[in-house]
């Protein structure tokens, strides 16, 4: 059996208790939750389209996956947020209750 879930499971108990039973599994993992080490040696890898890297975490593997489409969702994602702010700010209706971790 091999478990696969999001990284709502990814707290280190977990990990630890997959580890002692000797399950294999997949999470998923953000860059913005690991290490320093770990993420300059995710920025550092130069992945074009569709490719794949697998780096080593002491005893965890971490595949590192990139996708042009992916990559173009995030960056209009990212841009979403300030564009939606200004619009309101230049309308008057800017309030407090606008401005939170997702805008």
């Amino acid at each position: 059996m091999v478990i696969i879930a999001d990284s709502g499971l990814l707290c280190s108990q977990n990990l630890e208790e997959l580890q002692a039973k000797n399950y294999e599994f997949i999470l998923v993992a953000r860059i913005k939750n690991e290490g320093k080490e770990i993420k300059d040696k995710i920025l550092s890898i130069n992945l074009k389209n569709c490719e794949s890297e697998i780096i080593e975490k002491g005893d965890l593997k971490i595949i590192i996956t990139y996708s042009d489409a992916r990559a173009k969702k995030d960056k209009s994602n990212r841009e979403k947020g300030p564009k939606k702010l200004e619009k309101r700010k230049k309308s008057g209706k800017l309030t407090k209750t606008n401005i939170n971790y997702r805008g």
